[in-house]
């Protein structure tokens, strides 16, 4: 056969022997570990051969999703009598001489190592099957069918039509998941066998390249271009159930998330079991939503509907018309993630054969086709982008391109588009980068901090490897498991959030929680995985049994690589140790990985390594630090993560509002600057912890910015300037320490304001109303030292309405009333604050103002004894928030009172003052101290309603608003429609209506005429 053929095959034999891989749970995706490229050593290879680009122009080519273009970075596996298969679209005319694959996956469980290939004419495609657009069948993963037979003597279902009796019914029975009956069922997947003769060729499956001779028997079938047709692979097994048989695997390439233009959209790839339930991570599915027969599978590590994912099946052919050109990759010509905003360069190596016509063979024109969205956690929603064109070097066959620069958390997904001069064309493989950055709202990162290295191995406590737990199948404890709960010695801000306990995993990285019965698997469902990033979807603790490859909630990722420290087996020696302690702080929780083991990357095998590393959590002040001593010697830092992002289920996302927050540092070395290394550190300094609702805010810098001070940074998603109060409002470019600012959110954010923490604070304050900030730690209003001579009035805080205070909380704005000039000096105290109960507001009648927007303050009435005895605060309020204000015009205040004893036909009103442009407003009461003559609500010299037990109105003038006690109010007793006056023959009459309750009442009048 070919010289590429021969190449790839003695490749193959060294390259895949007894390559470390990680199972998931059910064995049905298996993801490896990510060491020597395949994609690298492959192409290297192909390059030499004569089909590639050494000018050499033959009749012999090869298609479909070779490793060296399609990275083969998953084995997908099946066990017994599953079957592997996929939809190819001919891109020439010929005969399919010889079909190949690979196996990553060094445990082979088919019987005699045998697997039967067969090729069928394929009847899903780019024009029919699940995820076709237009069309009725959703997106994979999607059950599609099967036939029954008696001949299958482990569940009764077959996967080819051959598989049954002549007698047999030949029903195709449909297995499509049609929640609202809204679904045609389903049609076989293939139809005529184009070769193998009923059974299928058998070929014993090895570690590394297979390849099937279909030239050799002698039926190579004839294929037309656009033909579509189906490659499967049966795995040979006895006639019967077995439980826990070894799998066999074939390499898989995970696409990622693309567009519904991609030639590779919808997943081609398709399998088909013996049993339901039988994925594990079927395109995000749950596994139970998955029945036997022929699935169409999808992405293996994503649930978006654009995930796309192939097994690395690809063949040759001889072709008798034109091909499309050849594009390779080639070293450096692809970017990666990167904290550059600038251009990207890619650069690939484009030609063109035409064995139909030689002379007219050649490259017309290369496009980069891509498209970019703003990185969150889930579904990205990519934006095409204008085609970028590329332009041949003169130097062999390169052809670069330019990607333009892109904000930080920006996602580009891009690919090489090539057309010859006949018009056909070719697609490279779906690229991606991300553009990062370590600013971000929650922490300051500080990767040049100059750190301390709190070696713990003579002091800390040993993890016991009995301790720990792995929910895998079958459990590796000591490879992938996890030991916890670790109390951290006090309550920990995390993203803002309170956090306690500590989970540790092996492989690099811990995760927390706010209870100790919050059970995390700090793993990929019991196993490690290099699919993690951040940020990304989460599996929330184990009572949660969706999704288990999904990352821990909480998750900290210090290290986060595959690592071991025991094999299977009693006997297995021990790579190092885990430990944790706190180094003679009690501020401290130190969790230190010392010399673990990693593995091999040819053979798999289980190895010593010097890795040595820590985090520090300081729940005293919040900080968190990645302590570096040495990254090894067996590659481990070039496939670590790095990072950490909060937990999704909290007061992080707003009850699902928003994506949870996150921290990108690094992924398999990139970007490079900030690449693990020996000695070194970095230091998380967190926000404050405030999380605040869209509309106007108080807020205040609590900690130091070291110099970073302008408003669009220190708060970046306000949708408004930062106001401060200097007798009036105004506007702030640059912040500081001490003062506190109006800002106006759009949506739910966190506005915690990163930096290095500040524990005292000097604030200037004039004579009147001030809007002051704080410090980073909180501090009790009766601890904050007055100059000579100022008193201070109580402290307010503005959560949508204005409230009193006794504590001031980090990163959020006070208002506070002085009778001078002076200044207030906050120093944080090294105890924790009591618990202070707040005023107690329940025994006390309440008016609740509301606009349109839905802003709105409660105001009270009372009588003033009560309201001194519950410490209310009758006093003035702070100057009116912007846009909205509600308060009794007579204290300027929220509370009124009223004398204990009302005298005999007197007669108490309080004006209420509104401010808003949002009408109507709605007005709602509820009563729990009647007083001894009827409260109202009046306008003017109108009653609107008598306020008794609770209830509402709506009005749309709020001219003229108040509540009025002991006016001369008659309430009816019952609904009663009054006598007409004077008689209806006039140009007007009136009549009155009695209401004895708050009630929508429609009148209506009759001509009898």
């Amino acid at each position: 056969m070919k010289k590429m053929i021969l190449f790839l095959l003695l490749f193959g034999q060294f390259a895949f022997a007894q390559q470390r891989v990680l199972v998931s749970p059910n064995g049905d995706v298996i993801r490896i570990k990510k060491g020597v490229s395949i994609k690298t050593a492959a192409e290297k290879l192909m390059r030499r051969a004569p089909s590639s680009i050494s000018g050499e122009c033959t009749n012999e080519f090869n298609f479909g999703f070779p490793v060296n273009v399609y990275d083969a970075t998953i084995a997908h596996v099946g066990y017994h009598k599953d079957v592997m298969g996929q939809w190819f679209v001919a891109k020439a005319s010929g005969t399919i001489d010889t079909v190949f694959w690979y196996n990553n996956w060094s445990e082979i469980g088919a019987k005699d190592s045998l697997v039967y290939v067969r090729i069928h004419e394929s009847f899903i495609g780019p024009n029919y099957g699940p995820g076709i657009r237009p069309g009725p069948f959703p997106p994979p993963c999607q059950s599609w069918g099967y036939w029954k037979t008696t001949n299958d003597a482990d569940n009764g279902v077959g996967a080819f039509i051959d598989d049954l009796s002549p007698t047999e019914d030949t029903t195709w029975y449909s297995t499509i998941r049609d929640t609202n009956n809204s679904l045609p069922d389903t049609r076989p997947p293939f139809g005529l066998e184009l070769f193998g003769q009923g059974v299928g060729l058998g070929i014993t499956h090895r570690p590394g390249l297979n390849q099937a001779n279909i030239e050799g028997t002698g039926l190579s079938p004839n294929i037309i271009k656009d033909d579509v047709f189906f490659v499967s692979f049966r795995i040979h097994s006895d006639n019967e159930h077995k439980v826990n048989d070894l799998p066999t695997g074939f390499a898989s390439w995970d696409g990622g998330i693309t567009t519904t233009s991609d030639e590779n959209y919808p997943s081609r790839n398709w399998k088909f079991y013996e049993h339901d339930s039988g994925p594990s991570n079927c395109a995000g599915d749950k596994r139970e939503n998955v029945k036997r027969g022929w699935v169409a599978r999808g992405n293996f590590n994503s649930d978006d509907t654009l995930g796309v994912a192939a097994i690395n099946i690809w063949y040759s052919m001889t072709v008798t018309t034109n091909v499309p050109p050849i594009i390779n990759s080639v070293e450096g010509g692809e970017p990666h993630n990167t904290f550059s905003t600038a251009n990207q360069i890619i650069t690939y190596e484009i030609w063109d054969c035409d064995p139909e016509s030689l002379l007219r063979a050649g490259v017309a024109t290369a496009i980069i086709r891509w498209s970019k969205a703003t990185t969150i956690a889930g579904s990205e929603t990519f934006v095409d982008q204008a085609d970028i064109s590329m332009s041949p070097t003169g130097e062999g066959y390169l052809y670069p391109g330019e990607i333009p620069g892109q904000p930080a958390g920006t996602t580009v997904n891009y690919r090489v588009v090539a057309t010859d001069l006949r018009g056909m064309q070719q697609l490279g493989p779906s690229r991606g980068y991300k553009i990062v950055t370590l600013k971000n709202n929650f922490y300051r990162v500080d990767t040049n901090y100059a750190c301390t290295h709190l070696n713990i191995s003579g002091s800390g406590t040993v993890i016991d490897t009995s301790k720990l737990f792995n929910p895998g199948n079958p459990p590796a404890y000591r490879d992938d498991g996890t030991a916890g709960w670790y109390d951290i010695g006090g309550d920990m801000q995390f993203f803002g959030d309170t956090v306690r306990y500590a989970w540790v995993g092996i492989n690099g990285a811990i995760a927390l929680s706010k209870s100790a019965t919050d059970t995390i698997d700090v793993n990929s469902a019991g196993y490690a995985t290099i699919y993690w990033d951040f940020p990304m979807l989460q599996h929330h603790y184990r009572a949660d049994t969706n999704y288990p490859t999904r990352m821990p909630p909480n998750f900290i990722a210090g290290f986060w690589a595959d690592m071991i420290l025991a094999d299977t087996g009693a006997g297995a020696a021990q790579f190092g140790k885990i430990m944790y302690g706190n180094d003679g702080n009690a501020c401290k929780f130190i969790v230190e990985w010392d010399s673990v083991g990693t593995f091999d990357q040819e053979t798999g095998d289980p190895l010593n390594d010097i890795t040595t590393f820590r985090i520090i959590l300081n729940h005293c002040d919040g900080t968190i630090e990645y302590q570096y001593d040495n990254v090894g010697t067996r590659g481990l830092d070039s496939v670590a993560l790095l990072g950490m992002q909060a937990d999704s289920t909290y007061l992080t996302t707003g009850g699902g509002t928003v994506d949870p927050g996150f921290v990108f540092v690094n992924r398999n070395i990139y970007p490079y600057e900030s690449k693990p290394r020996n000695d070194w550190c970095i230091k998380f300094y967190p926000g404050a912890p405030v999380y605040i609702s869209a509309g106007w805010n108080m807020l205040s810098v609590a900690n130091d910015r070291q110099g970073d001070w302008s408003k669009s940074s220190v708060y970046p998603d306000a949708v408004s300037e930062a106001f401060k109060y200097q007798g009036s409002y105004v506007i702030a470019p640059t912040l500081e320490n001490g003062p506190g600012y109006w800002l106006k959110y759009g949506t739910y954010a966190y506005a915690g304001a990163p930096g290095l923490q500040k524990t005292s604070l000097v604030i200037n304050v004039s004579s009147g109303w001030n809007m002051i900030g704080t410090m980073s730690k909180p501090i009790a209003t009766a601890d904050i030292v007055k100059s000579p001579g100022l008193t201070v009035g109580s402290y307010y805080k503005y959560e949508g309405t204005y409230k009193t205070v006794t504590t001031l909380t980090p990163g959020r704005g006070y208002w506070v009333k002085t009778n001078q000039a002076g200044t207030l000096t906050m120093t944080a105290s090294p105890e924790e604050l009591p618990k202070i109960a707040e005023a107690d507001y329940s025994e006390i009648n309440k008016v609740t103002i509301q606009d349109k927007y839905g802003r709105y303050q409660t105001l009270y009435i009372g009588a003033d004894e009560l309201v001194s005895a519950a410490g209310l605060d009758a006093g003035e309020w702070p100057p009116a928030a912007p846009e909205f204000d509600a308060r009794f015009k007579n204290s300027q205040g929220m509370v009124a009172t009223s004398p204990s004893k009302l005298e005999a036909g007197a007669k108490y009103e309080y004006p209420i003052s509104i401010g808003t442009e949002a009408y109507p407003i709605t007005v709602r009461w509820e009563i729990s101290k009647p007083a001894e003559r009827k409260l109202t609500l009046v306008s003017g010299s109108k009653m609107l309603a008598v306020l008794e037990g609770s209830g509402s109105v709506k009005i749309k003038n709020a001219a003229g608003l108040g509540i009025a006690l002991g006016s001369d109010v008659s309430v009816p007793k019952k609904f009663a429609l009054g006598q007409n006056y004077p008689n209806p023959f006039n140009p007007s009459t009136h009549f009155t209506v009695d209401v004895p309750k708050i009630s929508s009442v429609e009148v209506v009048v009759y001509d009898v005429h």
